[in-house]
């Protein structure tokens, strides 16, 4: 396994990219011949790599949305990850210091003013 070593013996012939593992020259050639194999059966969106393809149906197919339920909260996302973020600025123990400090955090983790809009924040 080359993953983290200097040996690159895959190389683009197109560019003179270098690559450690065939199947990620592969998939660099696809940029050169704008080959998209992987299509969203409810658009007309198409990825060269499957896991941007199920990223896209996640973000604009999916209905499933996380909820925060603390406090009657109204913030709801559809990234698990934005909700843990949530709960840990205005929910969590040091929720105080957060909230205390929330302009360096909204643009520390590049977040919107939607986010300031929790019942909790109100609270401060």
């Amino acid at each position: 396994m080359r993953i983290h070593g200097k040996d690159r013996p895959f190389s683009c012939l197109l560019c003179n990219n270098t690559f450690a593992q065939l199947s990620t020259l592969l998939n660099h050639e696809r940029i050169h011949d704008n080959h998209k194999p992987y299509k969203c059966t409810k658009c007309n969106y198409s990825a060269r790599v499957l896991s941007n393809k199920l990223a896209h149906e996640r973000i604009y197919h999916q209905d499933h949305v996380f909820k925060c339920h603390i406090n009657n909260c109204i913030f709801s996302t559809k990234f698990y990850s934005c909700l843990r973020r949530h709960r840990k600025i205005f929910h969590s123990n040091e929720s105080y210091y957060y909230r205390k400090n929330l302009n360096y955090f909204l643009q520390k983790y590049n977040i919107s003013d939607f986010w300031s809009k929790c019942k909790v924040y109100e609270q401060v």
